[in-house]
């Protein structure tokens, strides 16, 4: 039997494309988007799936976890989105500094360093990387305390602009920690900028992203999310698709 993204997947053709992004992504409407066209925010609420992910050893008999972004979606975007971050560093490679806010951006860094490595031939070495901010914040937006695990090297970051990745944006606080850690000393002229993959808009309603943030590749409603970085107790980050978990 044929499955669903299979059926997707193979739909998905230039021809099918809509001019006109729809304002959710549904099962109905998405093989007319083109997720490579980075001047519009694919949205999907939660409210449709796109079917169980399959062949998942992690997965628990009392859990589920549902496609909320199919595979396709998120290596079209990525591969788009990486693309022209990878050729604009490697044009001016002193002027940046690349890493992860781990663990949950660990997957995208690596998505963006993949990129690097297609397009210079001395791969990785080419550019400042392994950057990474781990910051201990779980209970942080109630009693705004917080612990930095590890953080940057300050002489490979200041006075550069630090790309960092971030997996999911909920409640803004570990980027808003991110901006402090990395704005007072022994940090200097450091100029952030978050790569986020999906900001849960549905989390924080009304609630601007920090200037900080480029515009994130994916948004979604109030749902927990795992894959393609974020997980559930250190589980399903390495999945190819963005997922809904849920426990019985």
């Amino acid at each position: 039997m044929v499955s669903l993204i299979e059926r997707i997947t193979e739909r998905t053709k230039p021809e099918a494309i809509s001019s006109s992004p729809p304002p959710e992504v549904t099962p109905q409407n998405i093989t007319q988007v083109d997720f490579r066209n980075l001047n519009w925010l694919p949205y999907f609420s939660g409210e449709h799936l796109f079917g169980p992910v399959e062949n998942c050893p992690e997965l628990q008999p009392n859990e589920s976890l549902n496609i909320l972004i199919p595979e396709f979606a998120v290596r079209q975007r990525v591969e788009a989105v990486a693309g022209n971050l990878a050729g604009a560093i490697l044009a001016d490679p002193g002027k940046f500094s690349l890493g992860a806010i781990r663990e949950g951006g660990l997957w995208f860094y690596e998505q963006l360093m993949k990129k690097v490595e297609e397009i210079s031939p001395w791969g990785r070495k080419t550019v400042n990387a392994e950057n990474h901010l781990d910051i201990k914040s779980r209970h942080a937006t109630e009693t705004g305390e917080y612990q930095v695990l590890s953080s940057p090297d300050p002489e490979r970051v200041n006075g550069k602009t630090l790309i960092l990745c971030e997996g999911v944006a909920d409640t803004l606080q570990t980027i808003t920690i991110a901006q402090e850690v990395l704005s007072r000393p022994p940090y200097r002229e450091v100029n952030l900028r978050i790569l986020l993959l999906l900001d849960k808009t549905g989390v924080h309603p009304g609630l601007a992203l920090p200037g900080v943030v480029y515009p994130p590749l994916f948004s979604c409603g109030n749902v927990w999310v795992s894959g393609c970085g974020p997980d559930t107790d250190q589980r399903f980050r390495n999945l190819g698709c963005i997922a809904v978990y849920k426990k019985e």
